[in-house]
C-alpha cells in the first residue's frame, strides 16, 4: 500500500503538466527525492521499492519472451541483477545475457528501451537504458 506521501506526490504529478516534464528528466533517485521534498513530501525507503516494483511490473509485461525472461531472471537471482546494473553498453548487457543463457540483440534492448520509455513517472529501467545510451 502507498504512503500517504507517495500518493500525495503522485497525484500532484498526475495534474500538473510541469511535474511531468521534470519527472521526466529525473536522472536519479536523489532528484525524485528532492522534487518531493520541493513538494513537502517526503518519500521513504518503502516508497522507492514501491516505485521500483510498480514500474518494472508495468514494464515486463511490455516485452517479448525472450527478453522478458532475462530480465525476470535477473529481478530474481540477485548476482546477475548486480553485474547488470554494473552494463556500461549494450554490448556488455548482451555478453551477460549470453552468459546466463539467453541470446539478446541489439534490437532487442532498443525495443526493451523503446518500453521502457512508456512506463509513466520514475522508473530505474529508463535511468538504466539511458546509461546504456538506448
Amino acid at each position: 500500500m502507498s504512503s500517504r506521501s507517495l500518493q500525495e506526490l503522485n497525484a500532484r504529478i498526475a495534474a500538473s503538466t510541469e511535474l511531468q516534464e521534470r519527472l521526466n528528466t529525473i536522472q536519479s533517485p536523489g532528484e525524485l527525492m528532492a522534487l518531493a521534498h520541493e513538494q513537502g513530501l517526503e518519500l521513504t525507503p518503502e516508497d522507492f521499492r514501491e516505485i521500483a516494483q510498480t514500474a518494472f511490473q508495468h514494464w515486463i509485461m511490455l516485452l517479448d519472451g525472450t527478453t522478458r525472461a532475462f530480465f525476470e531472471q535477473a529481478q530474481s537471482l540477485p548476482d546477475l541483477n548486480q553485474k547488470l546494473k554494473q552494463c556500461q553498453s549494450p554490448e556488455t548487457a548482451i555478453a551477460l545475457a549470453r552468459e546466463y543463457g539467453f541470446e539478446l540483440t541489439i534490437a532487442d534492448l532498443q525495443q526493451a528501451a523503446i518500453s521502457a520509455q512508456t512506463i509513466p513517472g520514475f522508473s530505474f529501467e529508463k535511468l538504466w537504458f539511458k546509461n546504456l545510451g538506448l
